[in-house]
């Protein structure tokens, strides 16, 4: 009877384990979900105020203005980006290693 009371207790831990390391790990996808969406409207929304700003300086820009200024745009865009990503991983490494410590608390 005792070993099958600490069978069923080693089993409950387990289980139990199983059930945070699950949580975490959806937590962890949900907020990486959420940060990729963040980043997008961001980048989306300086897309949205260049052509904005395009198309009020349209009939004022010379072909060769239009082309640097496009080429302005993508840099700053590929540069955010960047920016965005390199958060985004930080606020991730920082999340797992606060999920990391709750886990080694709970054990």
């Amino acid at each position: 009877k005792r070993t099958s009371l600490v069978n069923d207790l080693a089993k409950e831990h387990e289980e139990s384990e199983e059930r945070d390391s699950q949580e975490a790990s959806e937590r962890h996808q949900s907020i990486s979900s959420s940060l990729d969406d963040k980043v997008a409207a961001v980048l989306a929304a300086r897309r949205s105020q260049f052509k904005k700003e395009m198309a009020e300086k349209e009939g004022s820009l010379q072909e060769d203005e239009k082309e640097r200024l496009l080429a302005e745009h993508a840099a700053e865009l590929a540069k955010l980006e960047k920016t965005l990503a390199g958060q985004k991983d930080k606020q991730l490494h920082s999340l797992k290693a606060r999920m990391e410590e709750r886990m080694k608390l709970k054990a």
